[in-house]
């Protein structure tokens, strides 16, 4: 599995520019590099982020991101 931490990603990654104009974040894509992909937040921009409501509810995604990673990486075996 291939995590991409933070917001510039690659559109040849996903093969399709509008999956990339849409908000990937926390979903699982499959691609022709990894069976399974997803984009999440970069942990220094948790860190950085000055609204602390902001941060907070980024921080949750973040988290359910990883749960979802570690969900799929078991699935995959």
């Amino acid at each position: 599995m291939c995590l991409w931490r933070g917001w510039r990603v690659p559109p040849a990654f996903l093969e399709l520019a509008e999956k990339v104009a849409c908000h990937c974040r926390g979903q699982v894509f499959e691609t022709p590099w990894a069976e399974a992909w997803m984009a999440t937040f970069h942990p220094s921009a948790l860190l950085r982020m000055p609204d602390e409501r902001a941060r907070v509810k980024a921080r949750r995604h973040f988290e359910e991101d990883l749960r979802k990673v570690a969900d799929t990486l078991r699935s995959l075996g």
